[in-house]
């Protein structure tokens, strides 16, 4: 596939989606804090972020040992190994 599209174009595309997926968290960021202004504004208090409800959803996750990390690595491998014989 690379062969055939060209290395440029795939990075090219690759740093659209990134720049696009950026630009629609960057708008619904904004969106939001313009409703929590105006809520405001009409006497209703809104404590939480929608930025504080998605940064919770990604730091939610705890964090791998190195353990579980080389473990997780190892069954991939002969996962792999295992289809290829």
């Amino acid at each position: 596939m690379l062969g055939l599209m060209g290395r440029g174009y795939v990075i090219e595309h690759c740093m659209s989606t990134f720049n696009n997926i950026q630009e629609t968290k960057i708008y619904r960021s904004y969106v939001s804090e313009v409703l929590r202004a105006l809520a405001r504004r009409n006497g209703i208090d809104i404590p939480i972020k929608y930025s504080d409800l998605i940064e919770r959803k990604q730091e939610a996750k705890e964090p791998e040992s190195s353990a579980e990390v080389i473990d997780r690595i190892k069954t991939k491998l002969e996962k792999v190994k295992g289809v290829r014989q």
